[in-house]
């Protein structure tokens, strides 16, 4: 998630600020409306998440915050019902998107239920099983989370990691979209 949405970001003080902005600038609020969705996203507030979407103007972004809160508050059944009345790209993209929201929060079961209904194109067999197997297979119930890890800095060929080491999931990720 990077270190905007780490655990120690102060989610709820930049929740309290936007919601602060909207009573003092209301237009100026607009341009940071999903910001705020986000925030309450990745600070786990799934029931206001879809509140605030609720009240502002549709858009795809929205839509998949909507369907990810869902799925993340309750169940992937309960996301995936709001796709429903989606149809074609949208639907695809949505869906899409709201998976990769769970996959960020570490809720892979969940994710792989959404791609695995969201229709041929979106993921492959393989992906949603990898997903379906992230949890036993990175161990992370005996792994420390990181919070902020640093970005490469060189062009230098990654070794092969194995093991529990977290970093292996992310290159069978890789790998599984090549």
């Amino acid at each position: 998630i990077g270190f905007r949405y780490a655990s120690d970001a102060r989610l709820d003080d930049a929740i309290a600020q936007y919601r602060q902005l909207r009573t003092r600038n209301r237009p100026l609020a607009r341009r940071y409306e999903e910001n705020l969705l986000f925030d309450l996203f990745y600070a786990r507030r799934y029931s206001e998440v879809l509140t605030e979407a609720r009240n502002a103007p549709a858009s795809p972004q929205r839509t998949a915050l909507r369907i990810a809160a869902e799925a993340a508050g309750k169940n992937s059944a309960a996301g995936l019902e709001l796709a429903r009345p989606l149809s074609g790209e949208a639907r695809g993209a949505a869906v899409r998107t709201a998976a990769s929201l769970l996959i960020a929060l570490r809720m892979y079961a969940r994710a792989a239920d959404l791609l695995a209904d969201a229709g041929a194109g979106v993921a492959t067999p393989q992906q949603i099983d990898l997903l379906r197997g992230l949890p036993q297979r990175a161990a992370y119930a005996d792994t420390q989370r990181k919070q902020a890890m640093p970005l490469l800095t060189t062009a230098e060929p990654l070794e092969r990691v194995g093991g529990n080491d977290p970093r292996a999931v992310v290159q069978d990720l890789i790998v599984a979209e090549l």
